[in-house]
């Protein structure tokens, strides 16, 4: 489903990079549906887990997810497709998409 939008153009994962999310009680994730905890605003400052956290820096690493990819035309536009799904199926973000129909 993510090559049916963006005019033909795969979905960008964005965890991480122009994406996090805030719960309720503070904790901060990379994405709503990739729950691993990077911090929590009522200790830690937003800014410093955005710029320092290791798992942020490996979603934003894009050389070592196109390296998962190498051949692939979509490699720059997609970087691997969604790290969520990445980390749910196959435990661990920098693989490929096991949805990717490529």
């Amino acid at each position: 489903m993510q090559f049916l939008t963006c005019g033909g153009l795969p979905y960008r994962c964005s965890a991480g990079s122009s994406l996090l999310t805030i719960m309720p009680n503070g904790d901060i994730l990379p994405c709503r549906r990739l729950s691993v905890k990077i911090g929590n605003l009522k200790k830690d400052n937003l800014l410093t887990v955005y710029e320092n956290n290791i798992l942020l820096k490996k979603l934003r690493d894009f050389e070592t997810q196109s390296k998962k990819c190498p051949d692939c035309f979509y490699k720059i536009s997609c970087n691997g497709g969604l790290k969520c799904l990445s980390h749910a199926v196959l435990g661990d973000i920098n693989n490929k998409d096991p949805n990717c129909w490529l």
